[in-house]
């Protein structure tokens, strides 16, 4: 009976002992380790153009929008660049009136510049850049191209947007085609005969040769004709068919006037910027017994591609 109870007693001492808290606990030590990662600039991106209308008017204002991505917020560009140029053209070429141009805006300064073909075709007061606290915006280039800009192949515009230390570039084909331009000054307002007598033929005009200045941007034809059928001074007249015309000063060769358009110069190649001068040679006979008077009808001068 009391070993029994003596092996009991153990039992449930050994057991409450290891039960008990606190006899042992674990160890632990917290510390910290800095970290730093340096992120990159990545550089801007040209993600595209628009250009309206499809056809560009010669010496009309248009707009070129180039849409640009900076992660880091357009503050940061540090220019948007862009060149124009006709299809029979290449980027590298030197700027033309006919076929090249490079405009460029730059952040300092808010500056919009023509870098060529020489001014004029760059209205800054329409362009606008893009807003420096988004990440993307567009840049608006509000431009002309000149008057003799070809008309004959589509127009390329390459974009180009620089941050700090990179430069995206992006080549956008065929985006727009130039139409047909022609335009004249007459270098007089009116030609005359004075005096001139019955039975006189083929004499020339006082302001001899008349001109005309032409500017095109294709080849082109010009033509004549006389308003009226007749020269008419009061009831008196006589037929449209006494006077002629020609491109010198031979009037061997010279043509009829009629009352329709008929050509002197035909398939011209396009002009310079300032144009070419063209000159008009006029004859008129009288017939004879034909009365005085003075006798008027007007000479119409037609430029057309």
């Amino acid at each position: 009976m009391e070993k029994r109870a003596i092996a009991a007693t153990l039992t449930v001492l050994f057991l409450a002992t290891m039960a008990m808290p606190g006899l042992a606990s674990a160890a632990s030590d917290e510390q910290s380790i800095s970290t730093n990662a340096n992120v990159g600039s990545v550089a801007p991106t040209v993600t595209n153009v628009y250009v309206q209308p499809s056809a560009w008017d010669p010496w009309s204002y248009e707009n070129i929008l180039v849409e640009v991505q900076e992660n880091n917020t357009l503050a940061t560009i540090s220019w948007v660049r862009i060149t124009v140029y006709e299809n029979d053209s290449t980027y590298g070429a030197t700027d033309a009136n006919r076929s090249h141009y490079t405009f460029t805006y730059t952040t300092t300064g808010d500056n919009w510049n023509e870098n060529g073909p020489g001014g004029g075709h760059l209205n800054a007061a329409g362009s606008a850049a893009g807003s420096p606290s988004s990440t993307w915006d567009n840049y608006r280039f509000n431009i002309r191209l000149a008057k003799t800009a070809n008309p004959t192949v589509a127009w390329t515009i390459v974009a180009e947007a620089k941050d700090g230390g990179t430069v995206d570039n992006k080549t956008f084909a065929n985006k727009f085609t130039v139409n047909q331009y022609i335009s004249q000054t007459l270098g007089q307002n009116s030609v005359s005969w004075d005096p001139i007598n019955p039975g006189a033929t083929d004499q020339a005009c006082n302001t001899f040769p008349a001109t005309t200045t032409v500017i095109a941007n294709d080849t082109w034809s010009l033509q004549l004709k006389m308003e009226n059928a007749t020269w008419i001074s009061g009831a008196n007249s006589f037929a449209v068919s006494n006077g002629k015309f020609d491109l010198d000063s031979n009037v061997s060769g010279a043509t009829t006037f009629t009352t329709a358009y008929q050509s002197l110069y035909t398939s011209q190649s396009y002009t310079a910027e300032t144009g070419t001068s063209e000159n008009m040679y006029f004859w008129l006979s009288i017939p004879g017994g034909q009365a005085s008077g003075n006798y008027t009808n007007k000479i119409w001068v037609k430029v057309t591609n």
